[in-house]
């Protein structure tokens, strides 16, 4: 324990340090720290405990190195979908056609969509807010979304019959596994190679990153707009999952 007056920039570095050290990753520390400076910062404001400065303020915070940039190729993406079952097939095309997190996904209730509006409001994890904690934020359903979104069945208050993402997690896998074996298949029968790398490594996150790079590419929204979308708080974490391909720029530029 502490004192306040004790926390110094020099004991948030050793913390930092130790906490690296003990095997924590960039991104949890990273949190810690902000969580520091959040109470500190909240003492002062409101508890009558102030400092001079917050000493959060001046300790550097760990690099992420962990940064992803999958991508769901254009070949990729029919094997996948023909080997999800329809309510999988859904959700990823949902998944993209929104940038929503996949928690988000499994929590919307058909209560919060409207498809005349063509809006969904996404409420976070079971409604508890969403990850960057605002209470809501209103998301606009493409042409796409609203397809996908009419052909689910309403057997229920939820849009999606998972309750957590690991059961998701492990359909998705097998749904991985199907796709690469009906893909060497019909490369064989083609007479031609199997791309090397094919589906390797694509987790179902990576589909809130081709979903975000979709809405660039369209060239329908601004920064502003798509973050608002998204739910990103920061330009700088926008950018961390927007991944355009350079053959898409291309074709704006002609």
């Amino acid at each position: 324990r502490h004192s306040l007056a004790a926390i110094t920039p020099k004991a948030v570095a050793d913390l930092r340090d130790a906490r690296l050290r003990a095997g924590l990753s960039a991104s949890t520390v990273r949190k810690e720290i902000n969580l520091l400076s959040r109470i500190i910062d909240l003492a002062g404001k409101e508890w009558g405990v102030a400092l001079p400065a917050n000493p959060c303020a001046m300790v550097s915070r760990p690099p992420e190195r962990n940064a992803r940039e999958r991508r769901l190729a254009k070949d990729e993406e029919p094997f996948l979908l023909t080997a999800c079952s329809p309510p999988l097939a859904a959700l990823v095309r949902l998944a993209i056609a929104t940038a929503a997190r996949l928690g988000e996904l499994l929590s919307l209730r058909w209560g919060d969509v409207d498809l005349e509006k063509r809006v969904a409001i996404i409420r976070g994890i079971d409604g508890r807010g969403t990850k960057n904690n605002d209470p809501l934020r209103a998301v606009p359903l493409s042409s796409a979304a609203v397809a996908v979104l009419e052909g689910l069945p309403r057997t229920g208050d939820r849009v999606f019959h998972w309750q957590a993402a690991d059961s998701v997690n492990k359909t998705w896998t097998r749904a991985l596994e199907r796709a690469k074996a009906a893909y060497a298949l019909d490369c064989k029968r083609a007479g031609r190679v199997p791309r090397a790398g094919f589906l390797d490594g694509l987790h179902f996150h990576d589909l809130r990153h081709e979903g975000t790079s979709r809405l660039f590419e369209r060239g329908v929204f601004d920064s502003m707009e798509v973050a608002s979308i998204t739910g990103q708080k920061t330009l700088a974490m926008l950018k961390r999952y927007t991944h355009l391909r350079a053959e898409e720029l291309a074709q704006k530029m002609r």
